[in-house]
């Protein structure tokens, strides 16, 4: 039985949740001897790469770096909505991933090939709500052959956000047009509306800037930041997590580097 790794992906927001193994199944409900144990056939579950939203993969940052969660939630059903596998995980604050070994029967109505199983993923922050959610996808518990044979096609499951402010559909950006002088501090601010223009409280609000090198911001959760570049124009885009972005320009004019009398 190899294990299932679950990771956290801190350079990126991509590859969160890795199904990289297997699981040994059985149809039967007995407890299996060890003699029997070594008939029960080894079943490889399909390899499951969560894709968190496109605002963190296109920056490149990493999901729990925005929104913070400590355990993982596999709940695994068959067809007849019965419940395969429901278990939850902890994260430890400096772990990367983790190793699980799974041991998930195959239900009675499994077909020769194996079983499909319908995945969902929840993401848990450390007061108990989930922030994000994966699924539900299907993967294939499959019956590998004596000689191990192919596993089972890759699967891809879109993560979206669900925490507080997940109701939001649009993102505004105040100033939209702002004048600094290099070597001067910039400040912009983005506000989630639900569809009715209402303000949401609580939506994460990622920042960037499209030339970090003439107009750095602090950090990518706020719109503060340092001018360094000279004369031209910057845009500062402020995007949420399900794809809705804004954005606005930081003209930067250049520092007086003497006087000229004109009368």
């Amino acid at each position: 039985m190899r294990p299932l790794t679950v990771s956290r992906a801190r350079s990126l927001g991509l590859s969160v949740v890795t199904v990289l193994a297997a699981a040994l199944g059985v149809a039967c409900d007995r407890r299996p001897t060890d003699s029997s144990r070594a008939r029960e056939p080894v079943v490889a579950f399909s390899t499951v790469r969560a894709s968190f939203p496109a605002a963190l993969r296109e920056f490149g940052i990493n999901a729990s770096a925005v929104v913070p969660f400590s355990r993982v939630r596999l709940l695994l059903t068959r067809a007849d909505a019965t419940t395969a596998l429901d278990t939850t995980y902890e994260f430890g604050a400096d772990a990367d991933s983790l190793a699980l070994r799974l041991n998930v029967r195959l239900g009675p109505s499994a077909a020769a090939f194996g079983e499909e199983l319908q995945l969902v993923l929840a993401y848990i922050n450390a007061e108990g709500d989930t922030v994000f959610k994966g699924g539900p996808a299907t993967v294939v518990a499959r019956r590998l052959s004596a000689d191990g044979g192919p596993p089972p096609p890759p699967v891809i499951v879109p993560v979206h956000y669900d925490g507080p402010g997940a109701h939001a559909t649009t993102v505004t950006l105040t100033p939209q047009r702002l004048e600094v002088t290099t070597g001067e501090v910039f400040a912009f601010l983005a506000h989630a509306l639900d569809a009715r223009g209402a303000e949401v409280a609580g939506a994460p609000i990622i920042y960037q800037s499209l030339d970090p090198g003439r107009a750095e911001l602090t950090r990518f959760t706020a719109g503060v930041g340092l001018a360094t570049g000279s004369r031209g124009t910057v845009n500062i885009v402020a995007s949420r997590l399900n794809g809705a972005a804004d954005t606005a320009q930081l003209i930067m004019l250049p520092r007086a580097h003497r006087l000229l009398v004109v009368s």
